[in-house]
């Protein structure tokens, strides 16, 4: 029934389209109704209105063939082109010829964006961090190459001179975004730099062109007219100034991820009390807390803390809730193309929310069994289980 509903709501979409398309070119074509009745010829409105129709009647057709965030991905992909190729079209028109040149570039600036985009958005929904990571690379090089040419197309010469500055700020731009390459390093400077920068590459980049267009452009005539010896110390002044200020926060950066390591320690314990009635056994859950820790192992948790609940008389909805929230967790997955060293940190990662997922399911569960406050719980048993430095 639902393949049914799918092919005739294709149908139906596919005849909207084409009686619009239709209706359409009647209306623009060259001597078509507007052009009888009012003597205006806007035929060239047709080729835009049609591409960016069929692309939305494309998107439709794909949300309604596939239902996965692939296909949102691809559905607005779709539309975004739609849109972009319909502007270029209906400007093409319009612009003069000596303007053409930038107009394409523009074109091909704006599909390598969206293309980036979306396979970025791709390799996101598939875990490829590695992919994600090159690919933006990769594009930042592109737009650059784009950019640049696009300027150099231009007549106005001011604008002319940025296109090096354009072009050495977008391969900066890419090289900042290889950084996050690094952000796995044992070593905790590299780490540091790997994780800010490549946090912030549109404002690093920003800063590149400032700085390049200040050597390039503005430093030529500020030489002119003072004394160079003067220019270049208050250069190496500022230059000397900002290194320190960012030594001076990297080594805090790291001191206080020291700091913060040191305090929460490797091996931390976990103290649960927990009230039972028959059998102690089931307050000692280490051997199923290392398991769902190190190895993510459900079914022995599960269990366990099913037993504890009943026992202890919680309510069918309590348990139901513990039940569902181990059962809907997933690990982080392993992305196809990896390095050794974010398997280990992908690990430690997965471990670290098992850990806190589990601490936070005892911790509401000791809660509801105090709040309880039913005589028959006559015993209560402390639950010490190491919860770092496993695996």
């Amino acid at each position: 029934m639902k393949l049914d509903r799918t092919i005739k709501a294709i149908i139906m979409r596919t005849a909207i389209l084409a009686a619009f398309l239709s209706i359409s070119y009647w209306i623009l074509c060259p001597g078509g109704l507007l052009e009888q009745l009012f003597s205006i010829d806007l035929s060239f409105l047709f080729l835009p209105i049609a591409v960016f129709s069929a692309m939305h009647y494309l998107s439709k057709v794909n949300d309604l063939i596939l239902a996965s965030e692939i296909s949102k991905v691809l559905g607005i992909t779709i539309n975004r082109l739609g849109i972009i190729t319909a502007l270029y079209l209906l400007a093409k028109n319009w612009v003069l010829d000596i303007w053409s040149t930038a107009l394409f570039w523009m074109f091909v600036i704006a599909l390598i964006a969206v293309s980036g985009h979306t396979i970025i958005s791709l390799a996101k929904i598939f875990n490829e961090t590695l992919l994600v990571i090159f690919l933006k690379a990769i594009s930042f090089f592109l737009v650059g190459m784009a950019f640049s040419t696009l300027l150099n197309s231009l007549s106005y010469s001011p604008l002319k001179a940025l296109s090096e500055v354009v072009l050495w700020t977008f391969i900066v731009a890419a090289i900042i975004s290889l950084l996050p390459l690094f952000s796995f390093s044992s070593n905790l400077y590299l780490r540091f730099i790997a994780t800010k920068l490549g946090s912030k590459v549109l404002w690093v980049a920003f800063l590149m062109f400032l700085v390049l267009e200040y050597f390039l452009l503005l430093r030529p005539e500020i030489v002119r007219y003072s004394d160079p010896g003067q220019v270049t110390l208050a250069e190496w002044g500022i230059v000397c100034f900002s290194f320190w200020l960012f030594y001076r926060n990297l080594k805090s950066q790291v001191n206080n991820h020291l700091a913060k390591e040191m305090e929460m320690e490797d091996w931390t314990k976990l103290v649960q009390t927990i009230q039972h009635e028959i059998d102690p056994e089931h307050a000692y859950l280490a051997d199923e807390v290392r398991e769902f820790i190190d190895r993510g192992v459900k079914d022995g948790i599960i269990a366990r803390l099913v037993s504890v609940m009943v026992l202890n008389g919680m309510g069918d909805g309590n348990i139901r809730r513990v039940v569902s929230r181990l059962l809907e967790y997933s690990d982080i997955p392993y992305p196809r193309i990896r390095l050794d060293r974010w398997i280990r940190k992908i690990d430690e990662e997965n471990r670290r929310r098992r850990r806190e997922l589990l601490k936070t399911l005892l911790d509401e569960i000791g809660q509801e069994i105090r709040s309880g406050g039913s005589s028959r719980f006559f015993k209560a048993e402390k639950l010490e289980v190491k919860m770092g430095g496993m695996g």
